[in-house]
């Protein structure tokens, strides 16, 4: 927040790559595990993406496995293309269903 409680217009056009520079360069994210929950869809897609293609070994979180598989695939391509050290890799979970989480712990 600025002055009087102002907020900065800026904050909120960050992209997620704007986001993994703000950790500042001595944090380093390649290899390292994350789970993103939602990542069939907007923000969650797009952090899933982006933490991917920085190098991190990413899993995505879905309840919907036919669409949980197509953004696997299309983030897989974007990484061979940018030959990107990191990976992704698909979890079915539903975190409004306790028998769906109990299935997965």
């Amino acid at each position: 927040m600025g002055a009087a409680g102002s907020v900065s217009k800026a904050r909120y056009h960050l992209t997620t790559g704007d986001i993994i520079n703000e950790c500042g360069r001595g944090s380093d994210i390649a290899h390292k595990p994350i789970l993103v929950t939602g990542a069939t869809i907007g923000i969650g897609f797009e952090t899933a993406r982006a933490l991917a293609c920085a190098g991190a070994e990413v899993y995505l979180m879905g309840r919907d496995e036919a669409k949980l598989q197509a953004v696997l695939q299309n983030i897989n391509n974007e990484l061979q293309q940018k030959r990107s050290g990191g990976s992704v890799q698909g979890v079915v979970c539903d975190l409004d269903s306790l028998t769906s989480i109990k299935q997965f712990t």
